[in-house]
């Protein structure tokens, strides 16, 4: 008997499995609890797991990833299940070769090769945005920003397309995490969740359009094949109007350079037969973003010298 099917067989009492782990279970009465939310015992007990003092608690997503318990003096993980035929595991190992400081934004996993194969992440924060007033939340966006757009030019200058970028696929490391996890930045905003990626041979403005069969998205865009990369851009833009309405700090109103600058990413798909020229490259926004948050930070700066000035007048008057 394989390792799969022993753990299939270990774990039929706990959860309904997917198909690539084996066969399901019998039918259970509908008073019992959801199976599809157990954490499977095979994996409680992985050597590797238990080597880390790891107590995997909860579901984070049903039947592939797992959580641990959220306590101040508990280090945060995440355990992710990787089916067969998934590319994330080679993505992984081809950009954790490289040197993980920006412009790298990928978060760094320990692959265990077992069957079936685990990563094994630190358990970071979601990207929800920022919780202040004034400029200094207009220049906060704008680095984060350039977070974003900066991690996905970077996987493109190595022939990486993600293929399903969205809010939900970043995660930031807060400083509380960064307390367990030394190896991660305060603030930084980490892109996860390849199992959709793909790595070329040939970069942006020489890449073929390709299937985007697997994405809903496509759909409503009518062009069942895209250029990969314009495709992220696409995805991008969209990444970041959605932050932007999560953050509560503009009352409803966004700053209309960062809604024109995400909507310049999400272009107008005209359905390009060839590489596609309906949005910037990923190298061009990020040029363009430099420049963006140069002038605001630039503004910021005086803003705040201004204040500084005007504080120091009203205490002489007094």
């Amino acid at each position: 008997m394989s390792a799969t099917e022993e753990r299939t067989a270990q774990t039929e009492d706990l959860y309904r499995l997917p198909s690539w782990m084996g066969e399901n279970p019998v039918a259970r009465r509908s008073s019992d609890v959801n199976p599809l939310f157990k954490v499977p015992a095979w994996l409680v007990e992985h050597p590797a797991i238990r080597g880390k003092g790891i107590s995997v608690l909860c579901t984070m997503k049903e039947q592939v990833v797992f959580g641990t318990q959220q306590k101040r003096d508990i280090p945060p993980w995440v355990i992710k299940i990787i089916p067969p035929g998934s590319p994330e595991i080679e993505i992984y190992e081809h950009l954790l070769k490289n040197d993980l400081s920006s412009p790298n934004h990928t978060l760094p996993v320990e692959i265990v090769r077992d069957e079936p194969p685990l990563l094994i992440m630190p358990g970071c924060d979601q990207t929800d945005g920022i919780r202040c007033l004034g400029w200094t939340l207009l220049r906060q966006t704008i680095d984060d920003f350039y977070q974003i757009v900066e991690g996905i030019e970077y996987l493109h200058r190595h022939h990486i397309a993600h293929m399903d970028f969205a809010l939900d696929n970043t995660t930031v490391a807060t400083r509380a995490t960064v307390k367990h996890h030394k190896h991660l930045e305060v603030n930084k905003i980490y892109i996860i969740d390849f199992g959709f990626s793909r790595r070329f041979e040939l970069g942006p403005r020489a890449q073929a359009p390709v299937e985007l069969g697997h994405l809903n998205l496509s759909v409503s865009y009518g062009v069942p094949r895209l250029d990969p990369y314009s495709w992220d851009v696409l995805c991008t833009g969209k990444t970041l109007l959605s932050f932007l309405d999560m953050l509560n700090g503009y009352n409803g109103k966004h700053p209309w350079i960062c809604t024109r600058y995400a909507q310049w990413l999400v272009g107008k798909e005209r359905g390009c037969p060839g590489v596609c020229r309906c949005r910037p490259t990923a190298r061009r926004a990020l040029q363009v973003l430099a420049v963006i948050r140069w002038f605001v930070h630039g503004w910021d700066a005086c803003a705040r010298a201004l204040g500084y000035v005007a504080e120091l007048c009203w205490l002489r008057r007094c």
